[in-house]
């Protein structure tokens, strides 16, 4: 192995490590979403009532995330049609066949029990929910499904984004620049809705803020946009010792951030939750967790069983709602924390169990399935097949009478190249080229007995059908 592919494997053995504590905390968020389906029960806190309704800040992690995660897989490539092509079916393979499933399913299970739409179970095939202004439409079925349709919107303006953010990733100043100014675009959006007074209006209202903040691609894309300027900080500063140290202060103080303002009396269903209140927070959480793996709390996120957990995440998410309506938690409150308890983990179980049979079964074996599919690779050239003679040493091809020394036609015979070999200590060194022909003579007197006859008149006859002498047979 050469130093460099040395070098390159332990770089990305290093990048595979600090992404885990990344896939485990995609389990976090996931139960965050699911606790702010679920609710608090009765009885607990007001503040805990409060940050677990606020549980949907988990959905602006994941589009941060994925903005983050694609661009250091993406950083220099999808510069050609055929390598976009990989990247969006890599993509399609990668959430589609899991959400088909669950989809079908629902779809199914509604149809069994009364009509169905048959226009709305297109736009949910397609992931077109999120453009809808409906919200009946948008939560149709697997209501967590909008997300889906807005990522599918995201992985379409990656290749359109890269190649413009490329342009101010030759200073970090810039990058950071950039990033702010996202972000600082994002609060600008909150703001105007909540100087118009559109931030108090019902979700299911076209013109609300939850529509146009939380669950609408467009606005969306400022999320994936500062994980993609959070990307590009990461792959220039992840070598520096002072970032790393940052990277631990960055995680917690995100941390901190969400949990504290989450639980604030007001936060929960406001203008600036839906999204620009934790946008910057999700990419500080990311790009601590990417830069300080040692931390506690990245080693603990990338313990083998959280890794497992968050590439579960998916199929949980998409899922737990589900296993909620099945399950259900409408426990009176009468009847004491503990049987409420009791049935909102019973149904988290049944989500979880449900999820890691989706991700073996389904989601495992159908990505490489699809990528075989709709984006096939050439088949490899084969290896030209070597004889004994090409894959022997290397040979010298010297011209020797083919029958004793009355016939004068020339063969080729080969003789083997000799291995340099040390001289012993006291004796100096033996020319390479001197050992060579030494060789090449007692190789031709072994196999003809000697030299060819010398003519009656004393000279050296030449071969009648080769330009080389008899001299070029031995070596002076």
């Amino acid at each position: 192995m050469t130093t460099s592919a040395a070098a390159a494997r332990t770089t990305d053995g290093a990048a595979q490590r600090h992404l885990n504590a990344l896939t485990g905390m995609r389990l976090v968020a996931a139960l965050a979403v699911w606790a702010s389906h679920v609710g608090a029960p009765a009885g607990t806190p007001e503040w805990l009532v409060r940050l677990m309704s606020t549980g949907y800040v988990g959905v602006t992690f994941f589009f941060v995330l994925s903005g983050f995660v694609l661009t250091i897989n993406y950083a220099e490539g999808l510069r050609t049609p055929r390598a976009v092509w990989s990247y969006l079916v890599a993509r399609l393979a990668r959430i589609y066949p899991v959400y088909l499933a669950i989809l079908g399913w629902t779809v199914a299970t509604e149809w069994a029990t009364g009509p169905v739409s048959g226009r709305v179970v297109a736009v949910h095939t397609l992931g077109l929910q999120a453009w809808s202004p409906d919200m009946d439409v948008t939560f149709a079925f697997v209501g967590p499904a909008w997300s889906i349709s807005v990522e599918l919107f995201l992985y379409l303006t990656l290749p359109v984004l890269l190649p413009v953010v490329r342009l101010v990733t030759g200073r970090l100043a810039t990058i950071v620049l950039a990033l702010l100014a996202t972000a600082a675009v994002l609060v600008l959006l909150a703001w105007w809705f909540q100087h118009q007074g559109l931030g108090a209006l019902p979700a299911s209202d076209p013109t609300s803020a939850h529509r146009w903040l939380y669950r609408t691609p467009l606005v969306r894309v400022g999320d994936f946009l500062i994980g993609i300027l959070a990307a590009f900080v990461y792959l220039r500063v992840r070598d520096s010792l002072a970032a790393q140290r940052a990277g631990a202060w960055l995680a917690v103080t995100a941390v901190v951030f969400t949990v504290a303002t989450a639980a604030l009396p007001g936060t929960s269903w406001s203008v600036w939750s839906w999204d620009a209140l934790y946008a910057l927070p999700a990419a500080a959480l990311v790009l601590g967790l990417a830069l300080a793996p040692r931390h506690p709390m990245a080693r603990f996120l990338g313990l083998r069983p959280m890794v497992f957990l968050g590439e579960v995440s998916f199929a949980f998410y998409l899922v737990h709602v589900t296993a909620v309506h099945m399950i259900g938690v409408a426990v009176p409150a009468q009847e004491g924390l503990g049987p409420q308890l009791v049935v909102r983990f019973a149904g988290l179980a049944l989500a979880l169990g449900l999820a890691v049979g989706l991700h073996i079964g389904i989601e495992r074996p159908a990505r490489p399935w699809v990528r075989r599919v709709l984006d096939p690779r050439p088949a490899p050239r084969p290896a030209p097949r070597r004889d004994a003679a090409a894959a022997a040493p290397a040979a010298t091809v010297l011209p020797v009478p083919a029958a004793g020394p009355a016939t004068v036609t020339m063969a080729a015979v080969q003789v083997p190249r000799p291995r340099a070999a040390q001289p012993p200590a006291g004796r100096p060194a033996v020319p390479v080229d001197q050992v060579v022909a030494s060789a090449r003579a007692a190789a031709l007197l072994k196999e003809y007995g000697g030299l060819p006859r010398p003519a009656r008149s004393g000279r050296h006859e030449a071969p009648a059908d080769s330009t080389e002498t008899a001299r070029t047979l031995v070596p002076r």
